[in-house]
């Protein structure tokens, strides 16, 4: 799905709740790994874990938490 995609409303909506999430846990390819902790990280997000999952054959869960919530956070 491509941006074009999206209605402005729900553009609005996920960037109010990206905005307001403290937390977030992503079911991300195997591939996508390292360009989605980069991508979380450039709006204020660490990873804490990351698990794969029987469940999910070729995808990884990331538990990501906003940077200033993490105690060891250098930013």
């Amino acid at each position: 799905m491509s941006i074009n995609e999206f209605t402005d409303e729900q553009i609005h909506d996920w960037n109010a709740i990206v905005k307001s999430a403290v937390s977030m846990e992503l079911r991300v390819s195997n591939a996508d790994v390292q360009n989605t902790v980069k991508m979380m990280e450039k709006h204020g997000f660490k990873s804490k874990g990351l698990w794969a999952s029987m469940e999910l054959p070729e995808h990884t869960v990331i538990n990501f938490w906003k940077k200033e919530l993490i105690k060891d956070s250098k930013e």
